[in-house]
């Protein structure tokens, strides 16, 4: 025990002990899910985390600055809503405008929420609790709750090779605020 407190100080015990239960957590889902280690689901996982990763730079930012943004959620199921839509009436579009669509709609809506709290002088939380709940009511009753479109072959071809890009979009947008953080 004294060669421990002598290693890790006080306030890293917090990150060995989420490390613990990350280890824990695969451990016991590893023993209950068949071909749980294998690359496939590794794959999976690295691919799907790729746009909470950025939603989560983005929070974290927020959360610096001692704020916090309940309306992150919306605004990617909105954009996605959105793009989707788009991308459901016009297949042919190009896979990198609906990406940039989707950058722009995105970054458009966190403007609103941010020229309110900065010039209108209205608390953070109080901006995105109000803009949370429009958001999704629209897509959800233009389309019945029903998904919004099948991807047309060339975003297929995006989504089946872009793997290795969203984890080196993981890896850019945490280094990116690295510095700030520590």
């Amino acid at each position: 025990m004294n060669w421990l407190q002598r290693r890790v100080r006080p306030e890293q015990i917090r990150e060995l002990s989420l490390l613990a239960i990350i280890v824990v957590a695969v451990v016991f889902f590893g023993s209950l899910i068949d071909n749980y280690y294998s690359f496939r689901t590794f794959n999976r996982i690295a691919s799907s985390v790729a746009i909470i990763t950025v939603v989560a730079v983005g929070q974290t930012l927020v959360v610096l600055t001692r704020n916090i943004d309940l309306s992150v959620g919306s605004i990617v199921g909105f954009t996605a809503y959105f793009v989707g839509t788009l991308i459901a009436n016009h297949p042919s579009i190009n896979p990198l405008l609906a990406i940039g669509l989707c950058i722009v709609l995105g970054a458009g809506l966190g403007v609103v929420n941010g020229l309110l709290v900065a010039f209108g002088r209205v608390p953070a939380v109080v901006v995105t609790l109000g803009t949370l709940a429009p958001r999704p009511s629209p897509p959800t009753a233009c389309r019945n709750g029903c998904s919004t479109c099948r991807s047309p072959t060339s975003f297929r071809s995006v989504r089946s090779t872009s793997a290795p890009c969203s984890r080196w979009l993981c890896a850019s947008s945490w280094c990116s605020i690295w510095p700030s953080v520590i």
